[in-house]
């Protein structure tokens, strides 16, 4: 069982500790999203110097890329990586929706054809979990149904809910069974998936549902493609009032800063993206009051660093000047030292924003 403590809160904003085997989890908290096997244009132990000892990996690419038997031979997907932390497994829904490859949803699971040469595939609610086990994750998420074309479509979106709903129970009921001693050892937790995108009562339901099996926390899903993010917003509001306070819940679905501020000020406690890593990789860097592109010519001959009070590499030894010439030349480190940067930055930020909860003023 894992032990997670609510130490203050400002409005609904909340301030705690997550205690996971041996790691402490200060939150909220910032999850870097992997590609299931690596943080884009990053080494493992830079993830870590940058300042996180979590990241999110969906089961579904390295499943098919690495293959289910190799990963649990080399011991999970963190030590594959090279990661010396904590592993937050996505369920496969994400990664199967996002592929682009075709799916098919039934009440048995999912049906889809991998995205690496078009073969066949099927993940359940059971194997599922199977699979977080070998990968050797401490935090567990069911599966979900992610529907195609649904934004809109209540009808569409409240069978989806249902569907989650009786698939997370199948997956509680595996999961009580194949993590019994990584739970009672504190070494693992489940997580029930709240879905429903911007339909605030269809949202509400799935929490309703999903604190009925008394899971570990909750896993609030992202906006359906084309749903206005203040509506998706509104509804996650609503259904985060309905959770327990002494559970945590992680969210997915953030693209920027901003909405990652507007998330935690809705309660939520673990904020899981690859935007910072995303900008990053194309030149665009963060600073206190501007997003910088360093491929803009302007930056050609400028000796100042991205941020003057920033230790991180990027900051520390390079200028301006030189960040560009790496952009524009298309040379490896660029992105490297720019999503490094963007990861500090979050880290940063995140610790300015417990910081703001603890004098009790909102982020």
């Amino acid at each position: 069982m894992i032990k997670f403590e609510i130490t203050q809160t400002a409005e609904k904003s909340r301030l705690g500790v997550l205690k996971i085997q041996d790691k402490e989890i200060k939150t909220p908290c910032f999850i870097p999203q992997s590609t299931g096997l690596n943080v884009q244009a990053m080494f493992a132990d830079s993830v870590k110097a940058a300042g996180f000892d979590m990241i999110y990996a969906d089961i579904y690419r390295p499943l098919l890329r690495m293959g289910l038997d190799s990963v649990n031979q080399q011991g999970g997907i963190a030590k594959v990586m090279g990661f010396d932390g904590l592993i937050f497994l996505g369920s496969g829904a994400g990664g199967i929706a996002s592929a682009g490859s075709p799916y098919k949803v039934k009440e048995d699971g999912v049906n889809f054809s991998a995205y690496t040469d078009g073969s066949a595939h099927k993940l359940s609610p059971e194997s599922s979990i199977r699979i977080s086990r070998k990968f050797k994750g401490n935090i567990i998420s069911g599966l979900f149904e992610e529907p195609k074309n649904a934004a809109g479509n209540r009808k569409k979106i409240g069978t989806a809910v249902r569907r989650t709903t009786r698939w997370t129970r199948r997956a509680s009921d595996i999961y009580g069974h194949e993590f019994h001693e990584e739970a009672k050892k504190g070494n693992a937790c489940f997580f029930a998936p709240v879905t429903g995108g911007a339909q605030g009562d269809l949202r509400m339901q799935s929490a309703t549902e999903a604190i009925k099996l008394n899971p570990d926390g909750f896993l609030q899903l992202p906006a359906y493609e084309g749903e206005p993010k203040k509506a998706w917003f509104n509804a996650l509001q609503a259904s985060m009032s309905r959770l327990p306070e002494d559970k945590p819940t992680a969210l997915i679905g953030v693209d920027n800063t901003e909405e990652l501020y507007q998330a935690v000020l809705s309660g939520v406690d673990m904020i899981i993206a690859d935007f910072p890593i995303k900008d990053g990789l194309k030149g665009i860097v963060y600073t206190e009051n501007a997003t910088i592109d360093l491929n803009d010519e302007k930056y050609f001959a400028d000796k100042n660093p991205i941020v003057k009070t920033c230790d991180c590499p990027a900051c520390k030894d390079y200028t301006l000047s030189y960040l560009h010439h790496l952009f524009v030349a298309g040379e490896l480190t660029g992105p490297r030292l720019a999503v490094w940067h963007n990861l500090s930055y979050v880290a940063n930020l995140m610790e300015s924003i417990r910081a703001q909860i603890a004098k009790g003023i909102k982020g």
